[in-house]
């Protein structure tokens, strides 16, 4: 039975890996993968990548008028 169970695993290993199944998203690799909406660079202007999500920059309270 042990002899039938490792080759049926090693294979559908290998299928998984060659579909794309066992692939995740990397997040900082520079390369836009599927679930990331940017990878560094590939926000709109006024926003930040941040965990592969774009982000809206904050805008910093103006200073009181002396």
């Amino acid at each position: 039975m042990k002899k039938i169970i490792i080759p049926i695993l090693i294979l559908i290993i290998a299928l998984l890996t060659l579909t794309g199944c066992a692939k995740q998203s990397v997040c900082g690799n520079n390369q836009l993968e599927s679930g990331e909406q940017c990878d560094n660079s590939q926000c709109q202007e006024g926003s930040i990548c941040e965990n592969c999500q774009c982000q809206t920059i904050p805008q910093l309270p103006a200073l009181p008028e002396e």
